[in-house]
């Protein structure tokens, strides 16, 4: 918003004003030098108010794309404020990012897929070794258990934690 350098760019200015505000405390949590309550509580409820008052002024600007973006945003406004409800949500996509990097440089490297069943076998491992790597299991014995429950006919084994 801000580098579009439109009518849009205040919105942009402000809305960065807050996010910037709100990583200072994120560090500090991080850094342990603040309890995730006291960040919660420090971040309720002016920094929504806040937010939402730039978003709701960028929907009438006439810069076009800033007001589809804030009304994009505004649609999913809850989904904002994940990580003040749930614990262990951040409130970046560092651990997206992260999940999703070997894919990135396996792509580049690779040269990518040559049919749609091949993209398919490739996302599915992918996910298939993500998912046991954040859940501290060895990929290769899930496979396996996975391969041989397929061949005997029994139930597969689930990739969804036991605790969920």
């Amino acid at each position: 918003m801000i580098d579009r350098g439109d009518s849009g760019a205040e919105v942009g200015r402000e809305l960065m004003r807050y996010g910037e505000i709100l990583f200072v405390y994120w560090r500090e949590v991080r850094s342990g030098h603040r309890t995730r309550g006291e960040f919660v509580k420090a971040m309720h409820p002016w920094l929504g108010d806040g937010i939402r008052f730039w978003l709701t002024q960028g929907t009438s600007c006439s810069s076009r794309r800033t007001a589809g973006t804030c009304r994009r945003i505004l649609k999913v406004e809850e989904s904002l404020w994940t990580f003040q409800r749930v614990e262990g949500v951040e409130p970046t996509n560092n651990a997206a990012e992260r999940v999703l990097r070997h894919a990135v440089c396996l792509r580049k490297t690779s040269h990518g897929t040559a049919s749609r069943s091949g993209s398919e076998f490739l996302e599915r491992m992918l996910t298939t070794v993500e998912t046991c790597r954040s859940q501290k299991r060895n990929p290769l014995d899930f496979l396996i258990d996975a391969i041989t429950a397929y061949r005997t006919k029994r139930k597969a084994p689930s990739l969804v934690p036991a605790n969920s």
